[in-house]
């Protein structure tokens, strides 16, 4: 009994000792288990890191993309980029930018603007810092789209005004990166144009006034070929204007205009990638020119391709001066004879001259001024941080259709013929040949070949006739500043695209017949940031500043073909291809 007895203790203790062995077995799985599920969390945390990290380094890349088409018109050089210890963490990311194209692939968008495609491979590597092996790369195939500027009639990085006095036709390319405001009083306004865009909306208003009741109207090609067909955008049978505040805009506008004019609503975005452009002493317009030329309060220092060179007698002037009525400020000019550039062989191979002038103190301001630049030797873009002054006639052409006034307003000759006119100031070349040509300033100004700068401080009206502005012609390309409308003052009004060309003069009476002379403009209108240093707007009281002549504006056909040298850029960026790994 006694050893039944002990045999069963025995085999109670057995069986303690096998389910404790079993407890301890299922306890160590468990920790096991914890311990893996704790490792599996620390590597799915560490993925995750990993992930983001990476993303927001391809994010970085992506965006120094962008800032490198931004600075380089369009281009960018393969580069890569170390960042240690990327966002504070312990890894380090490397970005890379590789060129994928040989060369940009050319072709024409379904707008009729000539674009060059070019495809790159943007991509992120992400590494820890001190462990091996835990690493990830993400990239992406971008296609950069680029399309000149200067192809379209008339680009606003801003909202556009156009209020027009006298009879005005445009006909080119329009486009507003925000609204347009398009009014006329008491007279037609023709918009000759099958690609008028703005990435926002349309109003038929000026902006600074809520009065919609304009009396003149505005017409709009609404014919998609050649020739031209117009419907107003008030038609005889609209109680109202048809513009974004009309709840049928968005369809009828397309009905109108049959799709020739067309707003946010309809999908249209400013550009992805604007230029920098910066017209600053230390910018890239500057450091890129071929010809530099430096006015420091009269002391004049100049650089040829990257070496000083001194300028002959005559080719800067640095003691002109004149009052400028809008601004009310007394201008002190570098003033610039193109001719004399030319001839002293000091024309940039590059074609881009940069000037800039200081020195201008209390109530005065710098600028330059152009002369003598009816011929041009080749190709130029002119660049320059001050207001702009266009002395006379620029870059004209020899066609015989145009027309060209004496300057004592006693006829008109063929500009194909060769007359000297009563003055005798000259024979007039029909073989002159324009060229692609561009000014790049703060504000740009013309100064017909009549004026005076003795009789500047006069008001309009009590400056003699001997100083009114015959007909004057330009062929040029223009990037400028602007001053913006205050919408709650009418006394703040920017001008408008009227005004886009500033003026000083009575173009309105400039004949005793009572004729008005014609101010010609050929090229291209872009406005891509506000002034810094002609920065009045035009006010009421100072509405004297000039009278308008016969605006003949219009977008020149050859800058679809053949573009100014370092002609900005916008550029569309889209993903091509996103590569995970």
């Amino acid at each position: 009994m006694k050893r039944f007895i002990a045999s069963k203790k025995a085999a109670a203790l057995i069986a303690m000792y096998v389910i404790m062995g079993a407890m301890t077995l299922y306890a160590a799985a468990d920790s096991m288990q914890a311990v893996s599920q704790i490792r599996f969390a620390q590597r799915s945390a560490e993925n995750l890191e990993l992930r983001c990290l990476t993303e927001a380094a391809l994010k970085h890349a992506t965006i120094l993309f962008r800032n490198e088409l931004a600075a380089k018109f369009g281009q960018s050089d393969t580069f890569q980029e170390n960042l240690p210890n990327f966002l504070g963490s312990d890894y380090n990311a490397v970005l890379t930018v590789a060129n994928l194209s040989d060369a940009p692939v050319a072709t024409t968008d379904t707008n009729g603007f000539n674009v060059s495609r070019r495809h790159y491979l943007v991509a992120a590597t992400v590494t820890h810092a001190t462990m091996a092996g835990i690493s990830m790369q993400l990239s992406r195939i971008m296609q950069a789209e680029n399309r000149a500027l200067f192809q379209n009639g008339i680009f606003f990085n801003d909202d556009f005004e156009l209020f027009n006095g006298n009879t005005m036709t445009f006909k080119g390319r329009i486009f507003a990166a925000r609204d347009m405001y398009i009014a006329s009083w008491g007279s037609d306004l023709t918009l000759d144009s099958k690609f008028i865009r703005t990435a926002g909306r349309i109003y038929n208003k000026r902006k600074d006034s809520h009065d919609g009741s304009m009396n003149g109207a505005v017409k709009i090609k609404s014919n998609s070929g050649a020739g031209l067909q117009t419907k107003r955008m008030k038609e005889g049978s609209d109680s109202r204007a048809l513009d974004s505040n009309r709840s049928d805009w968005e369809t009828e506008s397309q009905n109108r205009w049959n799709g020739n004019v067309q707003s946010g609503v309809h999908g249209v975005k400013p550009p992805e990638v604007m230029p920098v452009c910066s017209i600053d002493r230390d910018g890239s317009f500057a450091a890129d020119a071929g010809l530099r030329i430096i006015d420091n309060g009269g002391s004049v220092s100049a650089y040829l391709n990257g070496s000083p060179v001194s300028l002959p007698s005559g080719v800067v002037k640095t003691d002109g001066e004149f009052y400028d009525r809008r601004e009310e400020k007394t201008v002190l000019v570098s003033e610039i004879n193109m001719a004399k550039l030319a001839e002293q062989g000091l024309f940039p191979a590059n074609g881009l001259v940069y000037i800039s002038r200081t020195g201008a103190s209390g109530n005065q301001i710098n600028g330059v001024r152009l002369t003598n630049a009816q011929t041009l030797p080749g190709d130029v873009t002119l660049v320059t941080d001050n207001p702009l002054y266009v002395h006379g006639d620029f870059n004209l052409a020899g066609e015989g259709s145009e027309k060209y006034e004496d300057s004592n307003h006693n006829g008109r000759y063929d500009r194909g013929e060769s007359f000297t006119d009563s003055n005798g100031n000259g024979v007039y070349d029909a073989t002159l040949t324009k060229k692609a040509a561009a000014v790049i300033c703060d504000s740009f100004n013309v100064l017909s070949k009549s004026w005076s700068d003795d009789e500047s401080t006069k008001k309009i009206e009590y400056r003699p006739r001997s100083v009114a502005p015959p007909s004057t012609t330009l062929n040029v390309a223009v990037a400028t500043g602007g001053t913006p409308t205050d919408p709650a003052s009418r006394d703040r009004y920017s001008g408008g695209f009227e005004s886009f060309v500033r003026l000083h003069e009575d173009w309105e009476h400039a004949h005793s017949d009572g004729r008005s002379s014609t101010l010609s403009v050929n090229g291209s209108f872009t406005q891509l940031w506000n002034s810094r240093q002609a920065v009045r707007t035009q006010t009421i009281e100072h509405s004297g500043v000039y009278r308008p002549p016969i605006r003949n504006y219009t977008f020149d056909d050859m800058l679809d073909a053949t573009l100014p040298p370092f002609t900005p850029v916008v550029t569309d960026v889209t993903e091509a291809v996103f590569l995970d790994g």
